[in-house]
């Protein structure tokens, strides 16, 4: 299966169509916390925002600048990660080695899906930012970031003007160098 399911079948059959968001989380976003809910498909969530609240920061496990509500869990959601970017099922996979190793190489590429957020003054430049901060980040050459985001990735265009999310599959150690990894486990289950 390429995508996890964030909520089984049996748990999304009983889900109420609202659910009431009255709890904050101190700025911090935790993958491995309970979510509040989980609201029907099409359901409502009504939630009061925080005072001076411009927005999260979602970054698990680190502390935003922000207070954010709860996080909800909604019936039938998946994670979101462009189609490129999502891991491969078995069958994929196996059809993969088997290119891979007609080719002459010993084995694929293990990797994992990030996203950089890039802004600027236009869409142009934003992009420019992202690919630009995805490079040094990850100590890859614009190039190999331009290639990686075409072939295991997209780069999507935000809600405002002048932001972008470039997200592609990043090889596991140069994440591990970075700390990330058990962000990445938490996450999409990737060891």
């Amino acid at each position: 299966m390429r995508t996890k399911k964030l909520l089984d079948k049996k748990k999304a059959a009983t889900c109420p169509g609202t659910v009431f968001v009255d709890k904050f989380t101190d700025g911090i976003l935790d993958p491995r916390k309970p979510m509040l809910g989980p609201v029907r498909d099409n359901g409502y969530i009504v939630a009061n925002t925080a005072p001076g609240c411009w927005g999260p920061m979602i970054t698990p496990e680190l502390k935003g600048g922000h207070e954010v509500t709860q996080p909800v869990a909604v019936e039938g959601a998946e994670v979101d990660l462009p189609f490129l970017a999502r891991q491969l099922s078995e069958e994929e996979t196996k059809r993969a080695e088997y290119v891979a190793k007609s080719w002459g190489m010993a084995a694929l590429e293990k990797a994992a899906p990030v996203s950089i957020i890039g802004t600027g003054p236009n869409l142009n430049a934003a992009t420019d930012n992202g690919l630009a901060r995805a490079a040094k980040l990850f100590g890859m050459t614009l190039p190999e970031v331009l290639n990686r985001a075409t072939i295991t990735g997209a780069i999507e265009i935000g809600r405002h003007p002048g932001v972008v999310q470039v997200t592609f599959r990043v090889p596991l150690d140069r994440l591990a160098r970075l700390g990330l990894t058990s962000f990445i486990k938490d996450q999409y289950g990737i060891d």
